[in-house]
C-alpha cells in the first residue's frame, strides 16, 4: 500500500552449520537478507531497492535418541536484533515515528524421524517462538521530542509440522543430483 504498484521483496538467508561429537551436536547460524523498502522512510517517497540485514540466528540443536529407525532431536533457538530500527521521516527531515529493534526471540523446538526401511520416511517438528520483551515504539510529541508511545509485541507462535515421504531415487552417482522423494 505504500506505492502504486506495490513493494517488491527479494529475501534471502545464508546460513551456516557446523557438527561436532560424532555429528550428534550441531551449531546453525542464518543471516537473512533483502532488497526491499529501506528502513528510513520519508513520507511520499519511498526507496525499495535498498539492501538491508535481518535479525542474526543462532541455533544449537542435538540428537537425544537414534536407533536406527527413530530418531529424536531438540534445540534451542535464539534470534537477537542486529536488523536497523525502523524510522519515519517528514520531507524536511523531521522524524516521526521510530520502531527500535530491540526483540530478542528464543525458540525450543522438538523433532523426530521415522524410518521403517531404506525407502519409507516421516519426519516431524514443533517448535515455540517467544518475543522475549517487545521493540519500543516513539513518536512525535509536543516539543518535536520522540517519546515512547508503547511496546510492539510479537505473538508467541506454534510451528508444528510433520510428513510422509517415499524416496523415489537414491544413490551416491557423481553429479548435482542424488535423491528424488514424494512427501
Amino acid at each position: 500500500p505504500l506505492t502504486e504498484g506495490g513493494v517488491n521483496v527479494n529475501r534471502m538467508t545464508p546460513g551456516f552449520e557446523k557438527t561436532f561429537f560424532d555429528q550428534l551436536l550441531s551449531l546453525e547460524i542464518r543471516l537473512p537478507m533483502a532488497l526491499t523498502l529501506d528502513s528510513n522512510l520519508t513520507t511520499g517517497q519511498t526507496t525499495t531497492s535498498n539492501p538491508e540485514f535481518g535479525n542474526l540466528t543462532l541455533a544449537v540443536k542435538g540428537m537425544l535418541l537414534s536407533d536406527g529407525i527413530w530418531s529424536f532431536s531438540s534445540g534451542f533457538g535464539i534470534t537477537v536484533p542486529t536488523a536497523d530500527d525502523t524510522n519515519v521521516f517528514l520531507p524536511d527531515g523531521t522524524q516521526i515515528v521510530s520502531i527500535q529493534n530491540r526483540a530478542v526471540h528464543l525458540q525450543p523446538f522438538l523433532g523426530a524421524l521415522w524410518t521403517p526401511d531404506d525407502r519409507w520416511f516421516s519426519q516431524s517438528f514443533v517448535q515455540v517462538d517467544v518475543d522475549t520483551h517487545g521493540n519500543p515504539v516513539l513518536g512525535l510529541a509536543a516539543g518535536n521530542q520522540l517519546t515512547k508511545l508503547g511496546q510492539l509485541q510479537s505473538p508467541t507462535f506454534l510451528f508444528a509440522s510433520s510428513g510422509l515421504g517415499r524416496w523415489l531415487m537414491r544413490g551416491n552417482r557423481a553429479g548435482a543430483l542424488t535423491g528424488v522423494a514424494c512427501m
